[in-house]
């Protein structure tokens, strides 16, 4: 069915049954997989048509991911997602829900020509972010001590390179060529490089995030052994390792509090870790999200986002 819908045991039954009635129109009793192709099709569709209904009132906040999401493949903001993004900020209220840290954010503000508020590594902090101008930190938790140790060590252990994130800036850690090159590449992707040093303990205490540079981020998440506190989230080319408990659901709840519960919101992201923002939003407030699907901007108008719904559904994942 693809991640953008929630996946229930009674939705399943639901359609097992549908691919049963339509083998048994043609008398048939087994169910071919042509049914069971139909069966999703009319699945998805009429999961489409409740989702447009459902979003008959203007969502009054937007939380966006940024990388998969609102940036293009290149990671940058491309000239029609900002003119949309301009257009939808005269109506609504829009957040960033990002794994980035401020500074690689505060460029996309500066261009967006607007205070944005901005969940900033994957929960961990939140700011307003104002074009160019210094950002006003509203809460920022760092990992701690024994917890920052500890994922210093298991990124270590993963064997790539390790990025330690800071309150203002990255610390990579890199004692060969081939770890020089993974910093590189994240350096690319993020718009910023950082300094590169061989040890990165004297930097540890501070981390807000620790990140493992990595050829396979899903194998990494899986085999990766972690202390009870910290929870590993995987990326585009790499894994992080944060504090159990932080995480971009928590952190809009935090910020928004009682608006979220008053108001229509939709978070938009893409596969990686937005899934849990999603849900938790829409368990909370029995709106319907589209937390882990991925939406093209170039082709979705956002502040025509209730009569595009269904476009959300069907833009072609970059992956």
């Amino acid at each position: 069915l693809g991640d953008v819908y929630k996946r229930q045991v009674r939705q399943l039954e639901a359609l097992v049954r549908i691919a049963e009635s339509l083998a048994k129109m043609r008398l048939e009793a087994t169910v071919q997989s042509r049914d069971v192709h139909e069966a999703l099709r009319l699945f998805k569709v009429s999961t489409m048509a409740a989702a447009v209904s459902l979003l008959h009132v203007r969502p009054a906040v937007v939380a966006l991911d940024l990388d998969g999401t609102t940036l293009d493949a290149d990671h940058k903001l491309a000239p029609a997602t900002l003119a949309a993004l301009r257009r939808a900020s005269k109506q609504l209220r829009i957040v960033f829900a990002t794994g980035r840290p401020t500074w690689d954010v505060q460029p996309f503000v500066d261009a967006l020509g607007e205070p944005v508020t901005c969940v900033l590594f994957n929960g961990a902090a939140c700011a307003t972010l104002r074009p160019h101008a210094t950002p006003t930190t509203r809460f920022l938790e760092p990992l701690g001590g024994e917890r920052a140790a500890e994922a210093y060590r298991a990124a270590v252990e993963c064997g790539g390179a390790v990025s330690l994130v800071l309150p203002t800036r990255s610390v990579g850690v890199a004692t060969n060529a081939k770890q020089r090159a993974q910093l590189a590449a994240l350096d690319r992707k993020a718009g910023s490089a950082q300094e590169v040093v061989e040890d990165g303990a004297p930097y540890v205490a501070e981390a807000i995030k620790v990140l493992a540079l990595s050829d396979d981020p899903a194998a990494t998440a899986r085999n990766v052994r972690l202390s009870a506190g910290l929870d590993v989230v995987e990326a585009e080319i790499h894994v992080e390792f944060v504090s159990k408990g932080v995480d971009k659901a928590t952190a809009l709840r935090r910020v928004l509090g009682g608006e979220m519960l008053r108001t229509a919101t939709v978070a938009i992201g893409d596969g990686h870790n937005d899934a849990a923002t999603g849900a938790t939003l829409a368990a909370e407030l029995a709106e319907f999200d589209l937390g882990a699907g991925y939406c093209d901007f170039e082709r979705v108008d956002v502040a025509q986002l209730p009569r595009t719904a269904g476009l959300l559904y069907t833009s072609p994942s970059p992956r």
